[in-house]
């Protein structure tokens, strides 16, 4: 035992001899090691990590002099590698120099990672919320972290007495396997929700901007109504966001309360909140590097006229400004507003401190994201090439024109200086794919008429190019209609666009049979952003057959020949084709049918189409639509051409009336009638759509129709009075069984003979 203690005595004053661990040696130890070269760099303690890789992170490089600021920063930028838990440093001295000794003990390898008990909340999402990977180094921080995330995943969902522990199993020497334990208990449900401290007249507003809701008949199935802190604790800001909106700039919330409610079975929310005084909005100025004219700034801001003072205001004109600068190439404009507030007065002054920075130009364009979709279909709606001026509009315009394709989920456009160039930034455009390929089975019913099915098969983005490929059928108790379609928004990769419509038609109406069949080749151009021009050949062909009644008094048999030019001119600033919540789409077209390009059916069609979106508040959109047709047939006497005459009600149109029903009427000899369709028709629609359960897309709808169709003998009457009516609601739910709609439509005023009290319309799908 003696001779044991002292060789580690004598060991130890070996090592302290000659060994210094740095930040704890003497001054003059210090001194003196500084004025040394390192002669050598040796690693210990490293199995995963190999010494090259290591390496790369040291500034400290043999033959340099010692220099302890270097060696911390060194050691600051290994810890941040993640693979290491301790890092010390022992230096020996000889008569050459330093030898410098980096010792490690690593961080283990992840090599199995479990998750135990979750039974509510699926794997992958905790998965992905976590994003550990098995088969890296993981550090002991990261596990700690993990257990809180998981927690705070579980109180988030509303899983408020959730317990979460973890488990770490050494596997070898440098690996191991990590398990989280989740105990999910039940949820609890919101049956109450209350503001202290506030007006009462701003409870109905503010209730409609919580996140957290009290539960109602579809929570089961939507979740809507589960209590959640996270949603409790964001809530509070979206309290004092929205009262700093109205113009209280010291509205505070205190820590909300939750307490449970015995005879509701469910939890009550109570908001406790500090409103404070109301500010009204006072001057607005200017200072620093102004580039265009006051008088040209004040337009471009809206505080300023306002009564009140807006935080909501204040950050719009703030993008105003921004836009103004970014689109002269000033990328980084400092927008600084100092707020100066009269608290005697009860008003706020806003001094703008503008710093215009310098120009930049764009060097390169990156696209990430986009597995299935080319590159070259994102990069052709980028409004911005290399070596371009930076544009603020132009750069917002790309964002918008991606979305407007219907691909994708999200789109993400950030910019970043690049490396070698001065005054230039890398657009990184990135893109998270949807499901683009469409296959939907669809019916409709009315009381009085049997029910109709049809098939859709579309693929929106074909093979990644951005071409539409697509073909339908629908089969009904009176018709039968085929179609293939195919489109192309930049044919043979230019700015025009080509379409392609190939049909065949059967109609079998109590009075006649009509047989058609043809097609349409559409040829497009862009003029700008918005608007199009577009010429398309339409071929037709038609025959009507056995006459049925007395109907030869009004209908001819035979084929008659359709071969016309059309004339398009579009206009549409629509955010998405497919979910629309904003914008205007309008258009106007010319057919002409003559005898010059092989028809026997003469005649010149006009139409007109406008529809406007607005979205008056987050998920809830309200639209406009007004459309219109005139037909004008030439040489053909006496004779009806009903495929070309206008007839309305059905779900596109008259929601409340039956599929073409709305149509002037011709008497037979028999007292009985037919429907001959009209040579012009007025139509025009009012819908709001709103969130039902946002968490699963469900959307109710509210919709008012007015519209009606008339005969040569009749002129149009814009009076709503004397037209067709309806109103109705309906349901839009993006179903796990694929996009449904729904829609119930009620005729408003006198119902003629055969027209029913309600008509239904559905239609559900899948996407793929």
């Amino acid at each position: 035992m003696r001779h044991l203690l002292f060789i580690l005595i004598i060991t130890n004053l070996f090592f302290t001899s000659f060994f210094t661990q740095v930040g704890f040696s003497l001054e003059t130890d210090k001194k003196s090691i500084e004025s040394r070269i390192i002669t050598n760099i040796d690693f210990y303690g490293n199995k995963i990590v190999v010494e090259d890789k290591i390496k790369e992170y040291l500034l400290t490089k043999v033959g340099d002099k010692y220099d302890s600021k270097k060696i911390k920063n060194d050691i600051r930028s290994l810890y941040a590698t993640g693979f290491f838990y301790k890092i010390d440093i022992l230096t020996t001295q000889n008569d050459e120099g330093v030898d410098l000794l980096f010792r490690f003990e690593e961080n283990p390898i992840l090599a199995d990672f479990r998750i135990r008990g979750n039974d509510k909340i699926t794997t992958d999402d905790l998965r992905q919320a976590l994003n550990l990977e098995e088969g890296k180094i993981i550090s002991r921080k990261e596990l700690e972290v993990s257990r809180s995330i998981v927690e705070s995943f579980y109180l988030f969902k509303g899983f408020n007495k959730v317990v979460v522990t973890d488990n770490i199993v050494p596997i070898g020497e440098s690996k191991i396997q990590y398990e989280i334990k989740v105990v999910e208990g039940n949820r609890g449900y919101v049956k109450g929700i209350r503001f202290i401290g506030i007006d009462l007249e701003y409870a109905p507003e503010l209730s409609k901007r919580l996140e957290t809701k009290e539960k109602w008949f579809f929570s089961p199935i939507t979740g809507r109504g589960r209590l959640s802190m996270g949603l409790v604790e964001l809530d509070e800001n979206n309290i004092r966001q929205f009262f700093l909106e109205k113009g209280y700039i010291d509205a505070k919330t205190d820590q909300s309360k939750v307490e449970y409610i015995k005879e509701k079975d469910g939890y009550r929310v109570i908001f406790q909140v500090r409103q404070g005084d109301r500010y009204k909005a006072g001057k607005v100025s200017f200072q620093g590097d102004l580039i265009e004219e006051e008088e040209v700034l004040y337009k471009k801001i809206s505080l300023d006229n306002s009564e009140f003072f807006s935080t909501k205001i204040l950050n719009q004109d703030i993008e105003s400004l921004n836009k103004v600068y970014g689109d002269k190439s000033y990328a980084f404009a400092n927008i600084n507003p100092n707020i100066k507030r009269d608290d005697e007065q009860k008003i706020v002054h806003v001094e703008y401190e503008i710093e215009k920075g310098e120009k930049y130009k764009i060097n390169l364009v990156n696209i990430k994201g986009n597995t299935r979709t080319r590159d070259k279909v994102i990069r052709r709606e980028v409004q911005v090439n290399e070596n371009d001026d930076y544009v603020y509009t132009a750069i917002q315009a790309s964002k918008d024109r991606i979305n407007r394709r219907g691909f994708f989920e999200k789109v993400e456009i950030t910019e970043k200086p690049a490396k070698d160039k001065k005054n230039y930034l890398d657009l990184n455009i990135e893109v998270e794919e949807k499901s683009t390929g469409y296959f939907a089975i669809s019916g409709g019913y009315s009381s009085a008429e049997t029910i109709m099915f049809g098939a859709n098969i579309q693929e929106n983005n074909l093979w990644g190019y951005g071409k539409k490929l697509g073909a339908s059928a629908t089969v009904g108790g009176l018709s039968k209609n085929f179609y293939v379609n195919y489109a192309d928004p930049y044919f043979l990769d230019t700015t025009y666009q080509f379409g392609l419509v190939a049909f065949k038609k059967l109609f079998d109406y109590v009075d006649y049979d009509r047989d058609s069949w043809g097609g349409r080749v559409k040829f497009g151009k862009s003029l700008n952003y918005w608007t199009f021009t577009n010429i398309a050949y339409r071929y037709e062909s038609i025959t009507i057959d056995d006459l049925k009644l007395n109907a030869n008094e009004i209908f001819q048999k035979g084929t008659d020949k359709i071969s016309s030019l059309n004339l398009g001119l579009v206009y549409d600033s629509r955010d998405n084709f497919i979910d629309t919540s904003r914008g205007i789409t309008t258009g106007a077209n010319i057919e002409e049918s003559n005898e010059f390009l092989g028809a026997n059916l003469e005649f010149t069609k006009y139409s007109a189409d406008f529809a406007k979106y607005w979205s008056i508040k987050r998920h809830h959109t309200l639209a406009y639509s007004l459309e219109g047709a005139f037909i004008d047939f030439r040489n053909m006497g006496s004779k009806i051409v009903v495929s070309e005459r206008f007839y309305l009600g059905g779900p596109d149109n008259l929601r409340g009336y039956k599929y073409s029903r709305v149509s002037p009427r011709r008497f037979l000899s028999n007292g009985n009638f037919v429907r001959i369709g009209g040579n012009k028709y007025v139509y025009s629609s009012l819908e709001y759509m709103y969130p039902l359960a946002i968490e699963t897309g469900l959307k109710g709808i509210l919709f008012l129709d007015v519209g009606e169709t008339y005969d040569e003998k009749k002129n149009i009457d814009y009076n709503p009075y004397d037209m067709r009516k309806d109103a109705g609601f309906g349901f839009r739910w993006l179903s796990p069984m694929g996009p449904l709609k729904l829609d119930f439509g009620f005729p408003l005023g006198k119902r003629r003979s055969g027209e029913s009290k309600y008509e239904v319309q559905f239609s559900i799908g899948s996407l793929f």
